[in-house]
Order: C-alpha cells, then structure tokens, then sequence
C-alpha cells in the first residue's frame, strides 16, 4: 500500500490521480488518514488508540465509467417506409458499467427546406441540444 501525501489540511485534495490510468468498468477503494502535528495517528472508528485500518467505514468506493452508452431505434425500421400512422417510435439503450441515465430522440425532418426538427408541437428550424437523431421522411403525429 503506498500512501501519498495531499495539498491542505482542513480541506485537503489529492492531483497526483490520473484518470488515463483507470480502467473503465473497474471499482476503486479510497481511503485517507491524518496524523495531528504530535504524531499522533488517526484512531480507528471505536476509539481505540491505535491506527485506523485502511479498509475502513470512512473510505469511498467509485466505479470509473468511461465508455459510453449505446441507444438505436427498433421502430420504425431505418429506411422502412410505412403508409400508416404510427404514434409510437421505440428503441434500446445500454450501459453495462453505470445504467442508462436517460434517452432523448431528436426527430428531423429532411424533405423540406431547412430541415427542421420536432420540438413536441411543431416543426422547428431549431435543433434541440440533446438527443438521438434519425432520419425520417416523414412523419405524422397524432394526438
């Protein structure tokens, strides 16, 4: 075990962590412990006069998570072309590390000119910030 020391001492932090080094998908143990300018060590959680374990109550445990997750469209198909309306459009979303926080569909429109997007009313020449994008030549929405 290598213990390193921090900047501070009230409000301390650790730089010497470079996250090119974690592996994605691997969990982390941090643990830290001060020693008062007596020398004396931080005592354990009951109190008992001698050093603090590493592996202890006080420490934190992180999961690195790196890789992105993946969303695709089931339906409509990509390139399908339907004679119907359809009010439902539906996907898959994975991350096998953290979970799928949230999923956002931007819907386009690129037969007309401008190619606006579905803000959830109306066609718009604004695109929302977020989201995943497909391509549709067209679509009808009913409510």
């Amino acid at each position: 075990m290598t213990e390193r020391p921090v900047s501070g001492l009230t409000n301390w932090t650790f730089s010497e962590i470079n996250t090119a080094s974690l592996e994605s998908g691997t969990s982390y143990y941090i643990t830290a412990r001060a020693e008062d300018n007596a020398g004396n060590p931080q005592s354990d959680i009951n109190n008992r006069g001698n050093q603090e374990d590493w592996f202890n109550i006080r420490g934190s445990t992180f999961t690195f998570d790196n890789t992105p997750p993946i969303s695709r469209i089931e339906f409509p198909a990509n390139n399908g072309a339907y004679n119907t309306p359809f009010t439902i459009i539906s996907g898959t979303s994975v991350d096998e590390t953290a979970g799928v926080g949230k999923v956002e569909v931007s819907i386009q429109n690129i037969t007309d000119s401008g190619y606006p997007y579905w803000n959830g009313s109306i066609w718009v020449l604004t695109r929302l910030k977020y989201g995943l994008q497909f391509l549709l030549q067209e679509l009808v929405v009913r409510l």
